[in-house]
């Protein structure tokens, strides 16, 4: 079990699940989206296909934005309704729709990776391979789901990965990756439009797996933390923050008035 996030009750919780005695008829040993309620002490497969079988392929990440009831994910499996890529739930009806799939029928995967979801449930963003295979970071604005990178403008970036949004859903950061090597962290305010970029700390690898970069304080600040690590306040667990810096485009809220 990894990836726990608690719902928006405060006492179950979403997490990905290998598990083969969780939910009956989930024994294929991918990796499996689950939901936990405390209430009733049952657990759901979200990943499921309309059919209700478990899907045939792994998904490998999710994100949550509890206050407007929105979850989305990247699911590798061929048995969904519109085929492997990323899915938007709404937690409030159980609907799910195709964000970036290889819709019906068709076998080709977008490979929309690490998706995130702003707080208001608005705006998705996620890595995806572009046609050279450089990866970049797209996103859609889900009031009319116009297509919206919003990287590259470094015009030295190379690859962009790694996208996260504030707890309020202002800003969004992500990893650039420069064509002399320079590795940066491009911060975004789509609010106003201002663009930044922190330079990445030495001695950190900047590898997708083992850590990411994560907004803190309101937005005040960047903590460069390991993944499976919990933010706590003012800071992240002991061992757990590996950097932190002054978010250049932070604004208090009074100041865009």
């Amino acid at each position: 079990m990894h990836g726990v996030r608690p719902d928006a009750t405060g006492r179950g919780a979403y997490f990905l699940s290998r598990a083969t005695n969780l939910v009956p008829g989930v024994n294929n040993g991918a990796h499996h989206l689950f939901h936990f309620d405390a209430a009733t002490s049952q657990i759901k497969n979200l990943g499921a296909s309309t059919s209700g079988a478990p899907g045939d392929g792994d998904i490998t990440a999710f994100d949550v934005a509890l206050q407007a009831g929105k979850l989305v994910f990247r699911t590798k499996a061929t048995n969904l309704e519109s085929g492997p890529g990323l899915y938007l739930v709404d937690l409030h009806t159980g609907q799910r729709e195709p964000l970036a799939t290889s819709g019906r029928g068709e076998k080709h995967d977008p490979e929309a990776e690490r998706p995130a979801i702003n707080a208001q449930g608005t705006w998705v963003a996620w890595d995806q391979p572009g046609a050279e295979g450089a990866w970049r970071v797209l996103g859609l604005d889900l009031a009319d789901r116009s297509g919206h990178p919003p990287t590259l403008l470094n015009e030295t970036a190379q690859v962009a990965c790694c996208v996260r949004f504030d707890a309020e859903g202002r800003y969004l950061a992500w990893r650039e990756a420069a064509t002399d090597g320079r590795v940066v962290v491009s911060v975004l305010d789509y609010a106003t439009g201002r663009h930044a970029t922190v330079e990445w700390p030495a001695g950190v690898v900047p590898d997708p797996d083992t850590l990411r970069v994560e907004f803190a304080q309101g937005g005040r600040t960047l903590q460069w933390v390991r993944i499976g690590s919990v933010l706590q306040g003012e800071g992240a667990e002991a061992g757990s923050l590996l950097h932190q810096v002054s978010n250049p485009l932070f604004t208090l809220p009074e100041g865009l008035q």
